[in-house]
This record gives structure tokens, C-alpha cells and sequence, in this order.
């Protein structure tokens, strides 16, 4: 309940949601991680957009590291640009740039339309840090995306302002038309949108142009609009903090309309509430020109040694500047070689996982074609027998034929053919487990049958049994033998259509290895069949009687 009320009141309030997570926080242990994960997400972003210094945070990698391995695409970037947040408030840019990038390049792997709003948030982040480091050109390209993900989640005021920060990227590039161009479409689209308090505060490029060119009039325009409308100037206390440079724009103003007056107050102003050397700089040099103008001797040489002074501070500091940004740019690149050896890691990890599954899919593959052999090398065997049982099957009735043609008086060699036809018989009951080898002769007619014999030929073949074939065999089986036709057919037995066709096959003297492949399967499992039909059938276990009691029915 506690992280629901939070969720709502984080964009509108975030101040009371980290209020009501700070209350429940002493709870946390008792959450399962999932909640523990996610109220500890919730806080660091209530806490960013509560403006509360995230430098102290000590669980964010914890919150990382899971989110890396649950939750969604969106907790896993917000997971890294928190991330990121903390180590901005740390001071420490080329880690929070390292964490933002990593949640644009999250985002831009797997878009989400939902995700926009977070997407322009992080690339806001890592435009002000480019802008700190003064790498204007990629500052550019960040504050771009920006927009472009402001304006995808409808967000007009921020891609405005995004706008607004490329215009002083391209001042620091001294790219100045550019710089002006921006500027003036940026107050536009705040006056057209309404924000006329934004649209007066982005006047300064506008005005300080106006000033250099010599147009005093629009320039005054421009002074008395940023005065009366951006509410950064209060007539009491004077421009707010932060933005004294504007006293500077001021003095140059008077100073070109040759109000020296004027611009003595002004830059005596800046000089007064200057918060960076750079104003002061700025001041000093404004009242060194405004006294070479009144040809004051004294005030010259005295601000010309300030304005120096200064001078030499501001190099001392945009030099300290530049070693910083140096340090920092170094701090990033060993921050770089720490991803790239991680990166190497990982390939090696994904590199043993690919060799492991390519040995796998190879002992799998053989292990198939092992497999496949043994059952080739086993539906061979079974060929073979069928093909020697139906051999010897063709040659019995083939001798029983030419063994009538002979009874005339050819007495040897009858004699010849009785021995022949005895043998096979013999033969022929050794494929059988049942040996009654006076039950073939009379039922010549029958395993001599056209259809029997085709049947014969498909087992013999390695093929199932067509379903045709079944038609034309069970019509056979209904005329010449309908009494053993009737016994299977009972209802009391309840045999299966598959059962059926095993006890005729049986009854016509096909052997377990032919039923096997006329049925594809096993021999096992005819095996086991055979067994359970002369249960059911003659109330006796085993399969060896079962031929012996179908030739009775």
C-alpha cells in the first residue's frame, strides 16, 4: 500500500511520496526482496526528483544488480540512470555518464513508447554533464534526443528547453548565427505555447546581439521584457542568484548609448553580487572601458591592474578547469578499460556457453544417429526373417502344387516333393510357436490365397499394412472363415480393431516379426499384446499358447 501511494504521488509530489517511504523504511526488512527492490528504486527516484543530494545512497547497486536479472526493460533503465544520479551528486562524471549511457543504449535496444518520458530525463542528464565538461559538439547530440523524446511523449515545454541549452553549446563553439537562430526560434515556441516567464528569460543571447550590432531600440525591448516577465528581477533586491551576467548585458547596453552612468552602476553591480571569477572579470573590464571613455586616469590604471588580476585568476581557473576536465576525461577511460576487460569476460563466458552447446548438439547427434542405425540394423533383421518366412511359405505351396500335378505315377518323385514338403514344414514351424505341421496342408487353399500372399510381400518389404489391404483380408477372412471371424467380432470380448487384426493375422500363419512391421511397432509390444489377448480371450498367461488356441477357434 505504502509503495502504491508512493507511485502516485511521485511525479506530482515527490517530496510527500519520499516522506511516506522514509516512514516505512524501517520495515524494509521484512519485504520479500522483490518489494525490498522496488521500494528501494521508488525512494532513489523520489529522491531525485525531490532535488535531495543522492550522494549518500550505499544500496543502488544492489537495486542494479537485481534489476539486471528481474523486472522489466523500464526498471532496468530507470535502475541505471539512478544509478547514475547517484554518482553525479558524487561528483563523479565520467561514472554517472557511464551509467546514463547505459540506459539510453537499454532503451534504444528494446524502444518502448512508454519508456519516452525516461529516455528524454536521461539524455537531459548527459547533455548538463557534457555541457560541465564542455565537450560542446556531443552536448549538442544529447540535448537533440532529448527533444526528440520530449516530443514523443508530448512533452513540449522540456523539448523547448533542451533547444534552448544546443544554442549555448553552439556560443561556447563561438558558432554565434547559429547560437542566435536557436535563441530566437526558442522564445517563439515559448510565446506560442504560452510560457511567456521562459520565453523573457531566454532573451539574453537576443538582446547581448542587439547590443553588439548597435540595435539599442530592440535591445531595450528585449531589457525591459526580461525585467517585467522572466521573474528573475526583483526591483528591490535585483537580478536572482545565478544570473548576474545579466548586469553585465546591462552595462554594455548603457555603455553603447553612452549613459556611462548608467553602465558604472551596472558593473559596479556585477562586481558586487558576482558569484564566479568570470563576472568579476566581466565587471572589471566593463568599468576600465567606462573609464578610458571619461578619460579618468586614476580609475583606468586601477581597474586595468584589477581587471589583469582577475584576468590572470580566470586563466588559473579555466586552466584548474581543464586539468579537472582532463582528470575526468582520464577517470572515464579507466572507467572505459574497466567495461572494455568486463566486456572481454563476458565474451569469454559466451564463448565457453557456445562451445559447451556445440558439444552437446555433437554427442546429441550422435547419439541420433546411433540410435537410428540400431533401428535400421533392427527393421533389417526383420525384413530379412519376413522375407525367409514368406519365401519358404511360397515355396511349401508351390511343392503342395507340383505334388498334385505329379500323383498320377510319378511315384519318385513325389516321393522327392513329400520329403521336401515335410522338411519345409518343419522349417516353416520353427518361425511359429505353434509346430501342428498337419494344420498347413489343410488349409492350402487359404495361406495360398492371392491376398494372403501380397500381404506377405508388404511384411517382407519393411511396410505397413495398407488400409485396403485390412478390407480385402477381413472379407476373406468373413467367407472362408466366418465361424472364427464371428468369435473375434463377440461383443463380450470387447477386442480392439488393433487386437482383431492380430488374432487374424495369427490365424493366417503370419509370424510376430511380419504383425511387428505390418503394424509398426515393436516386437516387444506385439510380444506383450499377444500375451494380454490370450488373457482375455482364453483365460491363460503367457504368450507361447496364444497361436496354439487361435488355430483351435
Amino acid at each position: 500500500m505504502a509503495l502504491k501511494e508512493a507511485e502516485q504521488l511521485i511525479d506530482s509530489l515527490p517530496d510527500s511520496a519520499l516522506s511516506i517511504l522514509n516512514s516505512k523504511e524501517k520495515d524494509i526488512n521484512h519485504y520479500s526482496k522483490k518489494d525490498r527492490m522496488a521500494f528501494l528504486l521508488l525512494k532513489a527516484e523520489a529522491m531525485n526528483k525531490s532535488f535531495t543530494p543522492m550522494d549518500t545512497i550505499k544500496f543502488m547497486g544492489d537495486v542494479l544488480d537485481y534489476y539486471k536479472g528481474h523486472g522489466n526493460v523500464t526498471d532496468l533503465i530507470k535502475a541505471n540512470y539512478l544509478m547514475g544520479c547517484v554518482y553525479r551528486d558524487k561528483g563523479n562524471s565520467p561514472l554517472a555518464l557511464k551509467f546514463f549511457l547505459d540506459a539510453v543504449s537499454i532503451n534504444d535496444s528494446s524502444y518502448n513508447r512508454h519508456n519516452d518520458e525516461l529516455a528524454s530525463r536521461v539524455y537531459g542528464q548527459i547533455g548538463l554533464l557534457y555541457h560541465q565538461q564542455r565537450i560542446p559538439q556531443r552536448e549538442i547530440g544529447a540535448w537533440k534526443k532529448c527533444m526528440h523524446y520530449s516530443l514523443l511523449c508530448r512533452d513540449t515545454l522540456s523539448a523547448i528547453q533542451a533547444l534552448e541549452y544546443t544554442s549555448f553549446a553552439y556560443s561556447i563553439m563561438n558558432q554565434k548565427d547559429s547560437a542566435l537562430s536557436i535563441a530566437e526560434r526558442v522564445y517563439s515556441e515559448y510565446r506560442r505555447i504560452g510560457e511567456t516567464r521562459y520565453a523573457a528569460s531566454s532573451l539574453g543571447t537576443i538582446i547581448a546581439h542587439n547590443i553588439e550590432i548597435g540595435n539599442l531600440d530592440e535591445a531595450k525591448k528585449g531589457i525591459d521584457e526580461y525585467i517585467t516577465s522572466s521573474g528573475l528581477y526583483n526591483p528591490r533586491t535585483g537580478i536572482a542568484p545565478g544570473h548576474e551576467i545579466f548586469y553585465s548585458i546591462l552595462g554594455k547596453y548603457y555603455e553603447k548609448k553612452h549613459q556611462l552612468d548608467s553602465a558604472d552602476y551596472y558593473y559596479r553591480k556585477l562586481i558586487s553580487s558576482a558569484s564566479d571569477i568570470s563576472s568579476l572579470e566581466s565587471g572589471y573590464h566593463g568599468l576600465l572601458r567606462v573609464s578610458s571613455l571619461l578619460h579618468n586616469t586614476d580609475s583606468v590604471l586601477k581597474y586595468a591592474s584589477l581587471f589583469a588580476e582577475t584576468n590572470d585568476s580566470a586563466n588559473i581557473k579555466h586552466s584548474a578547469d581543464e586539468i579537472n576536465r582532463t582528470e575526468a576525461l582520464y577517470d572515464y577511460s579507466e572507467s572505459q578499460k574497466i567495461a572494455r576487460e568486463k566486456a572481454k569476460e563476458a565474451d569469454k563466458l559466451r564463448l565457453t556457453v557456445i562451445s559447451l552447446t556445440f558439444i552437446i548438439f555433437i554427442v546429441l547427434l550422435l547419439i541420433y544417429i546411433y540410435t537410428r542405425s540400431q533401428r535400421n540394423k533392427r527393421d533389417k533383421e526383420l525384413r530379412e526373417i519376413n522375407t525367409k518366412y514368406s519365401d519358404a511359405l511360397i515355396r511349401y505351396y508351390r511343392a503342395l502344387k507340383e505334388r498334385e500335378s505329379l500323383e498320377l505315377g510319378l511315384k519318385k518323385v513325389k516321393a522327392d516333393k513329400d520329403e521336401e514338403i515335410s522338411e519345409l514344414k518343419t522349417l516353416l514351424s520353427a518361425f511359429s510357436d505353434y509346430s501342428n505341421k498337419d494344420s498347413w496342408d489343410a488349409e492350402q487353399s487359404l495361406m495360398d490365397h492371392e491376398i494372403v500372399r501380397r500381404i506377405h510381400k508388404h511384411a517382407a518389404q519393411g511396410a505397413m499394412l495398407p488400409i485396403n489391404e485390412w478390407n480385402d483380408l477381413i472379407g476373406l477372412i468373413e467367407k472362408i472363415l466366418p465361424d472364427f471371424y464371428n468369435f473375434i467380432s463377440r461383443v463380450d470380448l470387447s477386442l480392439t480393431l488393433q487386437e482383431k487384426v492380430i488374432c487374424v493375422l495369427t490365424r493366417l500363419h503370419f509370424i510376430p516379426t511380419e504383425i511387428a512391421t505390418l503394424l509398426n511397432l515393436t516386437k516387444q509390444r506385439i510380444s506383450n499384446l499377444r500375451r494380454s489377448l490370450n488373457k482375455k480371450i482364453f483365460n491363460q498367461e503367457g504368450s507361447k499358447t496364444f497361436t496354439a488356441n487361435i488355430y483351435r477357434v
